[in-house]
């Protein structure tokens, strides 16, 4: 005759073998639940971090921009980004005034914010102290297709072509009234970004943020300015225009500097503007 001890332990094995033990099949639920909800925390938490990542690198690249347009302003005498007028946005006040130039749709769609020139009369008077001393930069954007023009004159009593920047079939400069051809053309119907910086001994010219030349002439002596004009070349000091010297196209956004760009501020420019 079995004990009574005997048969709970048979049954009790019975049971644990036979029969699934409802505790652990709550507690394999429990586990599977928690381990969904971790997933879904970890997704969100992935999600979180992705738009964390996506802010920085908006901050970081505001931040860069923000350095380089600081960078941008230090030397900078004029600016003339022409936004329904032609007022210089430097804090130096040197404001143009236009004369038969008209306002149209810049490079990037924008209306009233550049320039078109007739090829006849049409040009802007800025004010002369914004070219002065022996170092400079210019940068200018342009779209022409013409073939003979002045595009930035400045005079004086004893030189026409004190500073210039003309165009006969390729750019060619003139410091001092001694010219220089440099053989460059941007004159495709594009627009072009042209930047000339001028230093003691060299000049050197970049067109759409790449620099295209390097010349070993530069302006041993300060420019003296008394006439600052674009869009046309003067034979004389606010006067004798040639029609054959008149620019015919677009101008938009320039710049002017008290001393040399680097190949980094130029590009710099190019891109950010």
């Amino acid at each position: 005759m079995l004990k009574p001890t005997l048969i709970t332990r048979t049954l009790l094995t019975f049971i644990l073998t036979a029969i699934p033990c409802t505790s652990s099949l709550a507690l394999a639920d429990t586990q599977e639940e928690m381990r969904q909800q971790t997933q879904e925390q970890i997704k969100d938490l992935q999600q979180q971090i992705g738009a964390l990542e996506t802010t920085v690198k908006a901050l970081q690249e505001k931040i860069q921009t923000l350095t380089f347009l600081d960078l941008l302003d230090s030397g900078l005498v004029a600016h003339y980004p022409f936004n329904a007028n032609a007022n210089d946005e430097s804090p130096n006040g040197h404001h143009g005034k236009v004369r038969g130039a008209t306002l149209v749709v810049d490079r990037f769609g924008n209306r009233e914010s550049a320039y078109s020139f007739n090829g006849k009369n049409s040009r802007i008077k800025l004010s002369a102290s914004a070219i002065a001393g022996a170092e400079l930069s210019l940068n200018i954007w342009l779209k022409t297709k013409d073939d003979k023009y002045g595009l930035v004159s400045g005079a004086n009593q004893s030189f026409d072509n004190e500073y210039l920047i003309y165009y006969r079939n390729g750019l060619i400069l003139y410091y001092h009234d001694k010219e220089v051809d440099t053989g460059i053309d941007v004159s495709d119907g594009s627009w072009h970004m042209l930047t000339i910086v001028t230093s003691i001994s060299q000049t050197k010219i970049y067109v759409d943020g790449l620099r295209r030349k390097i010349l070993d002439i530069g302006s041993n002596s300060p420019f003296k300015v008394e006439g600052l004009w674009i869009g046309g070349d003067q034979d004389r000091v606010n006067g004798r225009w040639q029609t054959a010297q008149q620019f015919e196209g677009i101008i938009d956004d320039i710049r002017i500097y008290n001393r040399p760009l680097s190949d980094f501020e130029i590009q710099s420019l190019y891109t950010l503007h």
